[in-house]
């Protein structure tokens, strides 16, 4: 998932979701999502999961819950389905959900995002 600033890419860092700088031989940077619409490394085999109380992203283990089930919008937005007014933004390095506006931190070049 590449951020707004296009060089930049969604990866995983330990258990926490963080963006840097995109390299094709990353695997930490390389994701899939399947039919539930869980965000899953290739990397780690784990999922993004939401964190409700510091609303973080970050990676566990991969269940079907509201947390950690994730579409996409027609402005590029990553929602996730537990709190549908939020999207993913870029926050310094790190990936966090935010309440949604339009703009570029928040816009995610990332098509195999369900929609």
């Amino acid at each position: 998932a590449d951020s707004p600033e296009k060089s930049m890419c969604m990866t995983v860092s330990g258990s926490n979701v963080v963006v840097s700088k995109c390299h094709n031989s990353n695997k930490r940077q390389k994701w899939y999502q399947d039919k539930w619409g869980r965000m899953i490394s290739m990397a780690t085999k784990t999922c993004v999961i939401f964190n409700t109380k510091t609303w973080n992203l970050s990676m566990g283990g991969c269940r079907q819950t509201a947390q950690d089930k994730f579409s996409a919008d027609s402005l590029n937005r990553i929602h996730v389905f537990l709190r549908p007014r939020l999207c993913a933004a870029v926050s310094g390095t790190n990936v966090v959900m935010q309440n949604c506006v339009a703009g570029r931190k928040q816009s995610w070049d990332f098509p195999q995002v369900v929609r």
